[in-house]
């Protein structure tokens, strides 16, 4: 799914997921970049369903491998997925949907070989992904490899204001680069 930043995109991929847990008795993971978005995820998902949702970075807080299984959906960043696939936990075998926001980090020097490894090891196990995306450059080239039928949409239904703060009159100054758009 490719679309602006606050289109829904993440909404989506909740909606298909706890319908899924709730449907079939699935387990899901959710994989993010980073720890505060994974924070954030995990939160909303709490918020909102009544499902059992975990959460797992790889820091000092994180319940071993082995118990992460209790959970209906699992938020983790890319390197704690990996770590996860490479161990192979039995629950492994309930995960039958993966969400993977900013799926356009596989281009990222830092992070992309992680989630390409990742991304791999999810389709040789047949699971399906759904990958999420404002900004991919190449979205055909990532739905033909993974064997997913890509969204695209343009449509944003929050309109983009650039902001600039002047710190030394504490103003905030807004520039609208599209004033003729609603």
């Amino acid at each position: 799914v490719v679309a602006p930043t606050g289109s829904g995109k993440t909404l989506i991929g909740e909606v298909i997921a706890v319908t899924r847990i709730l449907r079939e008795g699935i387990k899901v993971l959710y994989l993010t970049p980073y720890r505060a978005l994974s924070e954030e995820i995990a939160k909303t998902f709490r918020r909102r369903y009544q499902i059992k949702v975990g959460i797992a970075t790889g820091d000092y807080r994180d319940q071993p491998i082995s118990l992460l299984g209790t959970y209906d959906l699992l938020v983790v960043t890319y390197e704690k997925a990996d770590h996860i696939l490479r161990e192979n936990p039995s629950w492994l075998e309930y995960v039958k949907l993966v969400i993977v926001d900013e799926i356009h980090s596989l281009g990222d020097r830092s992070r992309g070989p992680t989630l390409d490894i990742v991304l791999t090891m999810l389709k040789e196990r047949k699971i399906q992904i759904i990958g999420l995306s404002a900004t991919i450059k190449n979205p055909e080239d990532i739905s033909d490899w993974l064997g997913a039928t890509l969204i695209i949409s343009k449509y944003r239904p929050v309109k983009l204001l650039e902001c600039i703060y002047n710190i030394t009159t504490s103003e905030i100054i807004i520039y609208d680069p599209k004033p003729h758009e609603v």
